[in-house]
Formats: C-alpha cells, sequence, structure tokens
C-alpha cells in the first residue's frame, strides 16, 4: 500500500507544487507551492529557488526542467547579490538578489538624482 501513495505523491503532483503532505493513509495529499513558513531562507532567495524546484520535481516529463535549463537558473541565482533592507514603518529585515550591473544602475541613478536635486538647491537665481 505505501508504494501505492509514493506513486500518487510523485506522478499526480500539481504543476508549480513544491511538497506534498499526506496526513493519513488514505487521505488526500495536501500540495505545497512555497517553503515552509519555519525555513530559515530569506524571501528574496526563496522566491528564487521555487521556480527551479518546481522546474525540477515537475511531473509531466514534457514540462519537466532539463539539466540545461536547471543550469542556467541556478547560474542567474548565484549571480545575483544580497541587498539588504530594514523597513523603519513595519520593523523588518529583508533581503533581496539582484543583478550586480542593476544595483550599480540603481545606485548611479540615485547619485545622479542627488547631484541634480543638489544642483537646483545651490543654484544662484536672478532677481533682475
Amino acid at each position: 500500500m505505501l508504494l501505492m501513495y509514493r506513486y500518487n505523491i510523485t506522478t499526480k503532483k500539481p504543476v508549480g507544487s513544491i511538497a506534498g503532505i499526506q496526513r493519513d493513509e488514505d487521505g488526500p495529499i495536501d500540495w505545497g507551492y512555497n517553503f515552509p513558513h519555519s525555513c530559515q531562507l530569506s524571501q528574496g532567495l526563496s522566491g528564487q529557488l521555487v521556480p527551479v524546484l518546481a522546474g525540477i520535481l515537475e511531473a509531466d516529463q514534457e514540462r519537466c526542467w532539463s539539466f540545461d535549463q536547471f543550469f542556467m537558473a541556478t547560474t542567474d541565482i548565484l549571480k545575483r547579490e544580497p541587498i539588504h533592507l530594514f523597513s523603519l514603518m513595519q520593523a523588518t529585515a529583508s533581503c533581496i538578489y539582484i543583478h550586480h550591473h542593476n544595483t550599480y544602475g540603481c545606485h548611479i541613478g540615485l547619485k545622479h538624482q542627488s547631484q541634480t536635486k543638489r544642483s537646483q538647491v545651490l543654484r544662484p537665481t536672478s532677481n533682475n
């Protein structure tokens, strides 16, 4: 009987689910689409990993990721840099993962905006 339940949990898995829990022997399978709340991964990193897990655990062989897809996705994650954020309004710390060129571009954009505002403030006005 145990073999049948293992078969169902691996072959009847819905698209996008990454976990399945069957609480009773003949009970339904509760499918999970995210990491549990007890998972110590940041929301930013778990958001990057869930699609990878869903892709490689796909029951339908037509939809299951190839090694190349898996390798490209994991390489993309590994090339990202963590940015630590703190929300004063919610008193929560977060970490997001973005590409280096995005962090540099955002920094330059903010620096340019800051310099533009500073030059506008410091610009003398003529009262003639």
